[in-house]
Parts: C-alpha cells; structure tokens; sequence
C-alpha cells in the first residue's frame, strides 16, 4: 500500500495565496489607505507644535486609554500621533481581517459543497477515468 503524499507548509501558503490572493490584496491595500488617510488628517489637524503638545497632553491624561491603545511616545513630532491612532485603528483591523479570511478559507469549500463532491468520486494519483 503506498502512503499518502505529505503537504509541505510552503505548498499550503501558496495554494492558500493563489486561492485567496484577491482578497489578501484588496485587506491590505484597504489597510494602506486607511494609514494615508490617518497620517493626512492627523497632520492637518496638528500643524503647530502648540497642537501637538495639547494632543500630547491629551493622550497622556488619563489611563483608560492605556488600555485601549498603550501607552504613547513620540507625540513630539507628527509621527507620534499618526502612529497612535492608527495603532487602535490597526488593533481591530487586522484581527477582523485575520478572521474573516480564515473563515473564508475553512469554510468555503464546504458551503459550495466542493469537498462532497471529491469525496464522492474516487480521487488520487493511480485512479483511472470511471466509465
């Protein structure tokens, strides 16, 4: 009886990217837009180095935000403030994303009813054509 070919991680992630690469693509390209719509508006907001220390003030004012999204640095300059508040932006999206792809890997197969139908032929390397 000859044994199961093996699958190797590297040939999962590819199958994995050729099936889902749309998806991938448009998630990331998504999260790149919404990092140049976060770094534009923080940067017309806070022009001044006066603005900045008002939304550094405010930032490190209360602990509760600590919880949400860490604890600042950097809110001297103007990449501080961008870095801070895409970072919460960032805490949802990419779990959100890590899920709703898994999702769409795990399950998709079995709502097409794909699966089912390969188990129902006989499938591997020595089967012949069915009359």
């Amino acid at each position: 009886m000859r044994a199961l070919a093996r699958v190797t991680g590297g040939e999962m992630l590819a199958i994995s990217w050729r099936s889902n690469r749309q998806q991938i693509i448009v998630w990331v390209l998504g999260m790149v837009a919404v990092f140049a719509a976060t770094a534009a508006s923080i940067d017309g907001l806070y022009r001044t180095p006066g603005a900045l220390r008002t939304y550094a003030e405010a930032a490190t004012a209360g602990s509760s935000l600590y919880a949400i999204n860490g604890r600042p640095f950097g809110l001297d300059n103007i990449g501080g403030p961008i870095v801070y508040e895409f970072g919460f932006v960032a805490a949802i999206a990419i779990p959100l994303m890590g899920l709703v792809l898994t999702t769409r890997m795990t399950r998709l197969e079995e709502q097409t009813g794909r699966m089912e139908l390969l188990r129902a032929g006989i499938v591997g390397r020595t089967a012949g054509p069915q009359p």
